[in-house]
């Protein structure tokens, strides 16, 4: 879809050494002028949730908010994408965005590795509505058709962003199951690699939009700035497996692909 930003903040080797106010002033800089203005294109009125699949150096980590429409489409506003992001400064990130996600009811976070630390942090910020996934085998099987289905049936916008459609094009059918090419990573322009990061977390974000939520009566702290404190149904599992799991590959997608 036209008109869904994809924001990307990229931090360069002189981040490393910075004492930890420059880095907070960094963060507070971008939040600032990337990704307050993208945030007004969240509605209000409707559930928000969202996946999140980790990087710190090399991988990107992907942050991908989706809200329930009254159709039961999952709209994107916005796309984050961090590279080479410090693991503070992803958390100031992520918590700004969840802090004013309207009627926020859950996250689905690449607890794997390094991925662990953000995703304690979230669930210690936010309770029972963040789920910390161990992607595996088993989760890509039971999870990624609906995933697939969505696009199908047009449940789910997607950017119109070659980046982010080259990365679900690495999903691959793997001994009857639909997941990463392990053995791909692919250069992009400007240094750092992709290795279908946005893919992950769009499946994770879609996944917490199904998943048994609650909407909880959460309010998110007003401050005078961006700086981030730190320390601080059922009813929706549409059956949209039944008769579309992975016979058909989706138009938009080149042949071979998932």
């Amino acid at each position: 879809k036209d008109g869904i930003p994809v924001l990307r903040w990229h931090c360069r080797a002189s981040a490393v050494g910075r004492d930890d106010a420059a880095l907070v002033s960094d963060a507070e800089d971008w939040i600032g002028s990337e990704l307050q203005p993208a945030m007004t294109r969240l509605s209000p009125e409707l559930m928000s949730c969202f996946g999140e699949d980790f990087g710190r150096s090399g991988d990107l980590t992907v942050i991908w908010p989706l809200q329930l429409a009254t159709n039961l489409v999952r709209r994107t506003p916005f796309i984050v994408e961090l590279r080479d992001v410090p693991f503070k400064q992803q958390a100031q990130v992520l918590f700004y965005i969840v802090d004013h996600l309207p009627r926020f009811i859950g996250g689905a976070m690449d607890a794997r590795g390094n991925g662990q630390y953000l995703a304690e942090e979230a669930a210690i910020r936010y309770g029972p509505r963040i789920e910390q996934v161990m992607l595996s085998v088993d989760w890509y099987r039971e999870n990624m058709p609906r995933y697939k289905a969505a696009f199908e049936d047009g449940t789910i916008e997607l950017p119109r962003d070659a980046n982010i459609l080259a990365d679900h094009r690495l999903l691959k059918m793997q001994q009857g199951v639909a997941r990463l090419d392990e053995r791909r990573n692919r250069e992009v322009e400007g240094g750092g690699q992709r290795h279908g990061d946005s893919a992950i977390a769009g499946a994770l974000a879609y996944y917490a939009s199904y998943s048994n939520h609650q909407e909880y009566a959460y309010t998110a702290v007003n401050r005078r700035s961006s700086r981030m404190d730190l320390n601080e149904d059922s009813d929706e599992r549409e059956s949209l497996t039944a008769s579309r799991i992975w016979g058909q590959r989706l138009t938009r997608f080149r042949s071979g692909s998932w």
